[in-house]
């Protein structure tokens, strides 16, 4: 009787100093969750590299034509904020594209981000860069998708279908899965 939790005098539920009771209860204003005050998620201000896909089998694949649907996915390995990605160009040539960044596999999901990548092929058979213009939140194993669209000139690096579990390539000159590209993608950690 005497040693019990809530030894009378405090016991939920018994009046004056029970939970909701008024001005202390949770969710009364400024105090509560989501109430405004709580901080926003807090990103590094290092960029990390959160999928680095170097094929094994190397291939020449298309860029994306006017009229043509062509896309890259992959998965995020962690929750970030999406800064960068970098594809592989194949040979020397120089060309603009239409970038959209989407959610889920395909060309179907919610636009994320829409740019142009001028300057693509800038490096010869290398690692060319896009950076992110808006702030882009990826969620820890999701599928998001890389579409180009009206590229001007020249192709990418790439390997077999199938490789790359996390997502993969579309090109519609080429009846479906192509193969997934050579790829980067960089990313602030949540």
């Amino acid at each position: 009787g005497y040693t019990s939790p809530g030894n009378g005098y405090s016991s939920p539920g018994n009046g004056y100093s029970s939970p909701g009771s008024g001005y202390s209860s949770p969710g009364s204003g400024y105090s509560s969750p989501g109430g405004g005050y709580s901080s926003p998620t807090i990103y590094e201000t290092t960029t990390t590299l959160l999928v680095n896909y170097q094929p094994t089998s190397i291939t020449g694949i298309p860029g994306p034509a006017t009229g043509s649907t062509w896309y890259q996915s992959f998965t995020a390995v962690n929750s970030a904020q999406f800064t960068k990605f970098a594809f592989t160009t194949n040979g020397s040539f120089s060309a603009t594209a239409d970038v959209k960044i989407r959610e889920g596999e395909g060309i179907a999901g919610n636009i994320l981000h829409s740019g142009t990548w001028s300057g693509l092929g800038s490096v010869t058979n290398g690692f060319n860069e896009y950076e992110i213009t808006n702030e882009v939140l990826l969620t820890g194993g999701q599928t998001y998708t890389i579409q180009l669209e009206n590229q001007t000139a020249g192709g990418f690096i790439g390997s077999n279908p199938g490789q790359y579990s996390g997502g993969m390539f579309y090109y519609s000159g080429y009846s479906g899965e192509y193969g997934d590209l050579k790829m980067k993608i960089w990313g602030l950690l949540e």
